[in-house]
C-alpha cells in the first residue's frame, strides 16, 4: 500500500472532518478495533405460548442495532510537553460531543461517543523515542459501519 493511512474525525455539529494527526502533533495512528462489529438486532420480537409449537417473530422493517465497542489506540510522542498537549487537545475535542470517525482504507464510517476513563499506559519506546500510549473506549452508537460518503 503506497497511501498513507489517515483517520479523520469531526464533532456531530461540524461540516468539515479533520486529519487527526496533523491536528495534533505527535498523535499517531495505532489500531483501531470493532469498526465492523455489527451489534444485536434491537427490533426483532419472539412470542411463545405454552399451547403453540415455535415461535412467533415480528421482525421490524428496518435494522436497528445495539451500539458496539469500538477501540482507538492512539500513541502520543515527542517531549513531555509536546506528548501532554496532544493527549490533552484531542481528548478535550473527543469528550463533549458525538464524534464522526473514518479511516482512509476501510472507508467505514461511525457515529463515537466516549463513554469509559481514558487511562493512558506507561511510557513505552520504540527505538530510543518515548511514546505514550492510550487506548480510547468508544461506543458506536449506530451498531454498525456505514460507507463513509453515506
Amino acid at each position: 500500500m503506497s497511501e498513507a493511512y489517515h483517520i479523520y474525525m469531526k464533532k456531530e455539529s461540524d461540516v468539515n472532518y479533520i486529519d487527526v494527526e496533523s491536528q495534533y502533533p505527535g498523535l499517531l495512528y495505532g489500531k483501531c478495533t470493532g469498526l465492523n462489529d455489527k451489534g444485536k438486532r434491537k427490533n426483532i420480537y419472539f412470542e411463545s405460548y405454552p399451547e403453540e409449537k415455535g415461535s412467533r417473530v415480528h421482525i421490524g422493517s428496518q435494522v436497528n442495532r445495539e451500539p458496539t465497542d469500538i477501540n482507538l489506540t492512539l500513541l502520543f510522542h515527542g517531549t513531555v510537553a509536546q506528548r501532554q498537549a496532544a493527549y490533552e487537545g484531542f481528548c478535550t475535542f473527543v469528550e463533549n460531543d458525538k464524534i464522526l470517525f473514518y479511516d482512509s482504507v476501510r472507508l467505514r464510517k461511525v457515529l463515537l461517543v466516549l463513554n469509559e476513563p481514558v487511562k493512558p499506559s506507561s511510557e513505552v519506546f520504540l527505538g530510543s523515542d518515548p511514546y505514550t500510549e492510550v487506548t480510547f473506549k468508544f461506543k458506536n452508537l449506530w451498531g454498525e459501519s456505514k460507507n463513509y460518503n453515506e
